[in-house]
C-alpha cells in the first residue's frame, strides 16, 4: 500500500451518522478518510481536487440516493474508475442486481462485520492499481487485464494470436 505521506483516501456516504462513526473510528488509522450525508456532497466532493481512491455509499438516502450517485459517478470521465462499494441494509439479488448494474464494484449489507469490509476495500484498491500499472507488454498503462489473459493462456499452452502494433 502506499506510505504514510501518501495514504489512501476514502469517501464515505451515509446519512446515518452512527455508520459513519463506526467506519471513520476503524478506518482513519490506515486511510485518509472524508465522510458526507448525502449524495449531492458526494458528487460535489468527487469535483473537488481531492479524488477519493474508494466510495463507501450507501443506497437509501435523502435527497439523491446512493444508485443515482453510483450512476454519475461512473459517467463522468473523471470519477469512472473509482471503485465503489456499497454498504446497505438492503438485501436480495434485486438490490445487489441495481447496484452493480449502476456501476458498483462491490456490496455488502450493514449486517457484515466491519473487520471483513476492510478486507474487501483492500482488494479494491489492489485491483484498481493493477488496472492503472504498466504492462510488460507493450508498456502501456491499463492493460493488465490483457497481460493476465496472455499469460494464462501462455501457462497453459492454449491456441494464442497476437497483434502487436506500435508507432
Amino acid at each position: 500500500m502506499k506510505d504514510e505521506l501518501s495514504k489512501y483516501h476514502i469517501l464515505i456516504v451515509d446519512d446515518e451518522p452512527s455508520n459513519i462513526a463506526l467506519l471513520e473510528s476503524i478506518l482513519k488509522t490506515e486511510y485518509v478518510v472524508t465522510s458526507v450525508d448525502n449524495g449531492f456532497d458526494a458528487i460535489e466532493v468527487t469535483d473537488s481536487a481531492m479524488l477519493p481512491d474508494l466510495i463507501l455509499l450507501d443506497i437509501m438516502m435523502p435527497k439523491m440516493d446512493g444508485y443515482e450517485v453510483c450512476a454519475r459517478l461512473r459517467a463522468a470521465p473523471v470519477t469512472a474508475d473509482i471503485p465503489s462499494m456499497v454498504r446497505t441494509v438492503r438485501e436480495g439479488a434485486a438490490a445487489r442486481q441495481k447496484a452493480h448494474e449502476m456501476g458498483a464494484d462491490d456490496y455488502v449489507t450493514k449486517g457484515l462485520p466491519v473487520e471483513n469490509v476492510e478486507g474487501r476495500i483492500k482488494m479494491l484498491l489492489k485491483r484498481r492499481v493493477l488496472a492503472n500499472t504498466r504492462s510488460w507488454l507493450a508498456d502501456l498503462p491499463g492493460v493488465v487485464a490483457a497481460e493476465y489473459a496472455l499469460r494464462n493462456r501462455l501457462d497453459a499452452a492454449l491456441p494464442l494470436a497476437v497483434c502487436y502494433l506500435d508507432t
